[in-house]
């Protein structure tokens, strides 16, 4: 329900019409929007965001579409994905078009808390109200199916990506090697990889820790150190993600001489050891 601004008395005017009235400052109320969205936007940024929303309901009735999404965003990151659809709703009850960073927001909404078929509602009535989706909606959508183990629906929404004209940028191409490998679809993985460079898009550290982890549930000793090499020829730090996934690999192998030598390496390094490694 939305209430009208109170109306707050400006001290300029009203000297005007009573000369005799004591002249002072004008007093803002805060209440442009524009204003509410930095407001809010810096309570994110100081990880504040109960007090972000705290403020923006507070201005009941200011509301734009800027402050909607500035508000959906804070419930992204606290991760409460029915509330932001009622904010959603009541944005739409308020006659407040959505553009397409809001269901880019609440897309991200859905699959940060794995309600894939939430976010992909929002996906279709994104495409029904005739906004376009971009690169930033494919890759989240791409990430909440891999999250749920999809990888039929990891590749048609890759193949849709395509099919419009989007360019695949390293986060998309480390989210499809990430599906694909918790699949334990290593050759899929490996196709999106040499995808990947002959795109001339490089590979980083994400990247190579997710083939090398890959390799290791495979048992795949060989390929793991050999994804290990290109990465250390490329310049790459590994880090201890990289170490504790080849030891992985050499434990799954019976390679225990050799999963002693990666972890040596790794002290040399200066890496600490988790209770993982």
């Amino acid at each position: 329900m939305s209430y009208p601004l109170r109306h707050t008395p400006d001290r300029g005017s009203e000297a005007t019409r009573n000369p005799s009235a004591p002249a002072g400052p004008v007093i803002s109320d805060n209440r442009n929007p524009r204003e509410l969205v930095q407001r809010i936007i810096k309570l994110k940024r100081s990880l504040e965001f109960k007090k972000a929303i705290g403020l923006f309901e507070s201005f009941e009735g200011t509301q734009n579409v800027f402050t909607y999404t500035a508000a959906l965003s804070c419930y992204a990151q606290l991760k409460l994905p029915q509330k932001a659809l009622e904010i959603f709703r009541e944005m739409q009850r308020n006659g407040i078009e959505a553009n397409q960073i809001t269901y880019n927001t609440l897309i991200n909404v859905f699959a940060q808390s794995g309600l894939v078929n939430e976010a992909f509602a929002i996906f279709t009535k994104m495409q029904r109200n005739g906004i376009e989706a971009n690169k930033i909606t494919y890759n989240t959508l791409i990430k909440v199916y891999a999250k749920a183990g999809l990888g039929v629906e990891v590749l048609a929404i890759y193949k849709q990506m395509q099919s419009k004209g989007i360019e695949a940028d390293q986060i998309t191409y480390n989210t499809l090697i990430n599906a694909f490998a918790q699949l334990g679809l290593v050759n899929e993985a490996f196709a999106i990889f040499t995808e990947m460079q002959s795109k001339g898009i490089e590979a980083d550290r994400i990247t190579y820790n997710t083939f090398i982890n890959a390799f290791a549930k495979e048992g795949l000793v060989n390929e793991a150190f050999d994804i290990f090499t290109d990465m250390q020829s490329k310049g790459i730090e590994a880090d201890r993600i990289t170490y504790t996934s080849l030891i992985k690999a050499c434990a799954h192998a019976g390679k225990t001489k050799e999963a002693f030598a990666i972890f040596k390496e790794m002290q040399s390094k200066g890496i600490e050891a988790d209770r993982i490694t």
